[in-house]
């Protein structure tokens, strides 16, 4: 152990029992064992200096310091403490002792300080290090120079007791320890001691209870211990303060004034990115040291835009290329700009969670011609331009929309259409230069879209529903309500309305009739529109000419139908042939229905129309009122009206990873409803490439060629991929 630390030991060996409650041992038995480090600079800077007190529950203690030990700017007064269990050279907190406005009659001043109850011992000195020379080698005026309670029982007490209080005390509650000018020789150091006496509001002392002295102290507290700011912008700090002397002295200031500032009011200035520590101080006249407080401030930057400060290193393409973000920004440099004239250069990846630094590609449908491509990053955008240019088509496939099925009145959706177009080069690729033919929906059944590109055609087929009905309304002609035996209704004495779901009306010719005027009397006539009825009555009068004979009417007893039941594919149509027994019947009119208009519609000559896929039965009933009937079964069936598959293209290897040398397709058939999904895969050149049922393709030799899937439900459908393998 060096001379050094060997003096500060026994300079500050003397102890004092606060509390009656353990035994306090003396410096010299402890240092004796001890290598720890006890340097005054040491044990500051591990256990901090404090104004206390450092709990709620804390007792005041209060020193007179003798008036020559505070003649030097680093003359700070302090008190260290243990804890009965530490080891006093252990030395392992200290407070920043106070100083009051008592001074004794030999002009020495009184300190105070606040310490937790718990602490068992102190000893308090100047703070300065006693082991210090000057250059000279001779000793400063202060060496050795520490003043410490005396330790009771040392001295032959008690704890709790001293020379003026033999019996002892209970507390030493708003007692002044006062050293004497008497210097002992310890080990070589000068010690001063003292002893306890009861300390009175006017600032006296003696052996005698009396009066409290009290001693408010400086407080100050901020609104926000943390908080951010941009740069540029400002944030307001608010103190506030407890026991505050009109004539204090207040300071801000920046522990960094080059990330931030602050003005005296507390107003604080973001000047750079980073952190600084505010800080407030204040001190009340006559104190050692002023009290501070603290608000760490991050200063961070604010995005104002961004820019392409470097265009990619190719800007002009051929259609039919395989365009995607990395390959169009290939090249690319994108700059952030950011308050307080900072940038930052974006990192080429993707945008996402993970990575805040990258940005978005907001791909654009890339059309022959020039396109604009935007580079998206924190809420800001720049663009630039790329040029595609055209190629000659040899033919185009079309994959239909998501949305097949409509009903009357509807606008076409082409959300999800594909059209690819084959090249003249033997590339194929997306083209957007289409255009849509001409179509109906107001009327109910299957239509054809045609697509048509650059002299080539591609379409595909929806299907148009009626629109959901409520019911039938019929108005009648105010003109003819009697008729006669024999008459038969004329359209324009009726007019018929669908009442739609929606609340809209739209008048129809596509209705039936059924009545039987053969007799005279009330008679009911019955509106049929698909499974939709709305009967009214009318008056059937005889006629009023004599007749000499009353003709013969001959019913007719049998309805038969070429074909019970048949097959169709939906879109396609059939006529069923029907045969009326007798043939001399009186009258032979038919009338045609459906048990499903969806699924399959007759018209009156028995042409049956397939609609939906589905089950559906056509009624062909007499209208004499025999009531006779017969009946056919229609199946509808629904083809696939295209295949799409889930790449367009892949590139393979030969001699790659086993992920490199393979690739599965995926075939999805339209519409969803098809009656067979089934398809075939076929593979333009098998030495190149071969594909199994599955759809799974593996490489066989360099080159290129297409792999084909093919519905097997006979429509014939088809699409395929380009294999090129490597």
């Amino acid at each position: 152990m060096s001379k050094k630390l060997i003096s500060i030991l026994f300079s500050v060996a003397m102890v004092v029992t606060v509390f009656s409650t353990l035994p306090v041992a003396s410096a010299l038995e402890t240092s004796s064992n001890s290598t720890e480090n006890t340097e005054t600079k040491y044990v500051t800077n591990l256990g901090g200096t404090y104004t206390g007190p450092i709990k709620n529950k804390s007792k005041r203690y209060y020193f007179a310091m003798p008036k020559e030990w505070c003649t030097f700017s680093n003359a700070t007064a302090c008190a260290y403490w243990w804890d009965g269990e530490d080891r006093c050279a252990d030395w392992q907190n200290s407070y920043e002792m106070r100083p009051t406005t008592i001074n004794t009659d030999d002009g020495s001043k009184v300190y105070y300080i606040d310490i937790d109850e718990n602490i068992t011992s102190i000893l308090f000195n100047n703070g300065i290090d006693l082991g210090q020379k000057s250059e000279d080698d001779e000793l400063p005026p202060n060496y050795g120079k520490a003043c410490q309670t005396n330790a009771i029982n040392l001295q032959g007490y008690d704890p709790g007791e001293t020379m003026i209080y033999p019996d002892g005390l209970d507390s030493m509650d708003n007692m002044i320890y006062v050293s004497d000018d008497i210097e002992y020789e310890l080990s070589g150091s000068k010690v001063y001691r003292g002893e306890w006496y009861y300390l009175h509001s006017d600032g006296k002392w003696d052996a005698e209870k009396g009066s409290v002295y009290e001693t408010k102290d400086v407080n100050v507290k901020l609104n926000k211990r943390k908080d951010t700011v941009n740069i540029g912008d400002s944030i307001q700090l608010n103190a506030t303060f407890e026991n505050l002397s009109p004539d204090a002295k207040i300071t801000w200031s920046s522990s960094d004034t080059n990330v931030a500032t602050v003005e005296d009011n507390g107003t604080v200035y973001g000047v750079d990115e980073g952190t600084a520590k505010i800080k407030i101080s204040v001190q009340n006249p006559g104190e050692a040291t002023p009290l501070c407080t603290y608000c760490t401030v991050e200063v961070k930057s604010v995005l104002l835009g961004i820019k392409i400060t470097k265009l990619p290193s190719i800007t002009t393409y051929y259609e039919g290329e395989e365009l995607d973000a990395d390959i169009i920004t290939k090249g690319i440099e994108v700059v952030a700009i950011y308050s307080g004239n900072r940038k930052v250069v974006l990192n080429s990846a993707f945008y996402d969670e993970d990575n805040h630094d990258g940005y978005i590609v907001a791909e654009p449908r890339y059309e022959v011609g020039k396109n604009t491509v935007t580079i998206k990053y924190g809420g800001f955008t720049d663009t630039f331009e790329i040029t595609i240019l055209s190629k000659q088509i040899k033919r185009i496939t079309v994959y239909p929309p998501e949305k097949l099925t409509y009903v009357v009145g509807e606008e076409l959706d082409l959300t999800g259409m594909d059209v690819i177009a084959d090249y003249a080069d033997g590339t194929f690729g997306n083209v957007y230069d289409y255009s849509i033919g001409d179509y109906d929906f107001s009327t109910v059944g299957e239509k054809i879209i045609v697509v048509t590109c650059r002299g080539q055609k591609g379409h595909f087929m929806v299907y148009v529903e009626p629109k959901d009905i409520d019911e039938i309304l019929v108005s009648l002609s105010p003109d003819r309500t009697d008729y006669y035996v024999g008459d038969e209704i004329d359209s324009s004495d009726i007019e018929v309305f669908i009442q739609y779901a929606d609340d809209s009306l739209e008048e129809t010719k596509d209705y039936y009739l059924n009545y039987d005027f053969s007799t005279a009397g009330k008679k009911i006539v019955t509106v049929s529109y698909h499974n939709y009825r709305k009967s009214f009555i009318v008056n059937v009068k005889s006629k009023t000419e004599p007749t000499t004979t009353k003709p013969t009417v001959k019913k007719v007893t049998k309805v038969e139908v070429g074909k019970k039941s048949v097959a169709l594919l939906n879109g396609r149509s059939t006529t069923v042939k029907v045969k009326v027994s007798p043939t001399n019947a009186t009258n032979k009119k038919l009338k045609w229905t459906t048990s499903n208009a969806k699924v399959a519609t007759v018209n009156q000559s028995g042409k049956i129309t397939a609609k939906g896929r589905g089950k559906a039965t056509i009624k062909v009933m007499a209208l004499d009122g025999s009531n006779k009937y017969a009946t056919v079964k229609v199946t509808v069936k629904q083809p696939v009206t295209s295949v799409k598959l889930n790449r367009k293209s892949a590139n393979l290897k030969v001699k790659g990873k086993a992920k490199q040398k393979t690739v599965t397709l995926k075939a999805t058939v339209y519409p969803k409803n098809a009656n067979n999904k089934a398809v075939s895969w076929k593979s333009s050149n098998t030495k190149i490439a071969t594909v199994n049922r599955k759809g799974k393709v593996i490489a066989k030799k360099k080159g290129t060629c297409y792999i084909t899937a093919t519905a097997k439900d006979g429509s014939k459908k088809s699409a395929k991929c380009k294999i090129v393998v490597k």
